[in-house]
């Protein structure tokens, strides 16, 4: 490469560098550096490793990792199987296919502390939408405060994940239809029905996509932070609390440092995520 190509490759590429540098190498290594501190405003002064050690004596940070985990799986063993299956639904281009597509896009479009006030108008005790509906088909036994009731919390929140399905079934849809008609084709004269053809076909042919679905939904569920907080800020009783929150309320006490080493495994427990989807998704392989 000439000297001047490589002066204009570096001069193009300059500005990405130096935002990467900026926001990401940068802000990793300020929350890492400052993991091992005690970090607050009156002082900073390294703790070693004081502040793991506190939070891993502490219940309340075992049941957000508890919980974390629990809507990490459901993301991905609920939430993008169900896109999934919308998407193979899509892909036969069924009547209005592309009104459906876009109904199931927009709420992506919605900001998630917005969504989760809808919720909350959602699953209110008194005036709720799910609470009136019960009531309306003769099942007053059956309503409860949802978001402050130990026993449906949780799971309240974790549905208000599935109003997001839109974005995941719009990535699967798209891979599914780009590929050839021919496979099915072949298939369908060696007697193949529709169920084995998707099985056999598509799945296989969009298992990239699937995995990274699946890989963008764990992360998602990973650092859950301002659907739990407007619709329970982590109650009741800690039940919805998750690590995104406990990291913040530790901010907001001003423990800094254990803020940030609560940031620092959830990054550890993100990395791992990424390198464990890409082996058992093999995303950098190519069947086509």
């Amino acid at each position: 490469m000439r000297t001047g190509n490589r002066l204009a490759v570096a001069l193009s590429v300059a500005p990405g560098v130096a935002l990467f540098a900026t926001f990401y190498v940068v802000a990793i290594g300020l929350l890492a550096g400052t993991a091992f501190t005690d970090w607050s405003v009156r002082d900073t002064r390294f703790v070693g490793l004081d502040n793991f050690a506190q939070i891993a004596q502490d219940p309340r940070f075992w049941i957000a990792v508890r919980n974390t985990v629990i809507f990490t799986a459901a993301s991905v063993f609920v939430t993008v199987p169900i896109a999934v299956l919308v998407a193979l639904i899509l892909a036969r281009r069924i009547r209005g296919w592309r009104s459906i597509r876009l109904a199931l896009f927009l709420p992506y479009m919605v900001p998630g502390a917005a969504t989760a006030y809808i919720f909350v108008v959602i699953f209110n005790a008194r005036f709720g939408l799910l609470n009136s509906l019960l009531r309306a088909i003769g099942l007053d036994g059956l309503t409860r405060d949802w978001l402050y009731d130990v026993d449906t919390a949780l799971v309240a929140v974790i549905l208000t994940g599935l109003f997001n399905i839109g974005f995941y079934t719009i990535l699967i849809l798209a891979e599914a239809q780009s590929i050839p008609r021919e496979y099915y084709e072949a298939a369908e004269l060696d007697g193949a029905g529709l169920g084995r053809r998707e099985w056999r076909i598509t799945i296989p042919l969009t298992r990239h996509v699937i995995a990274t679905c699946c890989l963008l939904a764990a992360l998602g569920a990973l650092n859950a932070f301002e659907g739990v907080y407007v619709l329970t800020r982590g109650g009741p009783a800690d039940e919805t609390m998750t690590l995104g929150l406990y990291g913040y309320l530790a901010y907001t006490r001003g423990d800094w440092g254990m803020a940030n080493a609560v940031g620092l495994v959830t990054l550890v427990a993100g990395v791992g995520i990424v390198l464990l989807v890409r082996r058992l998704g093999r995303i950098e392989e190519s069947d086509r």
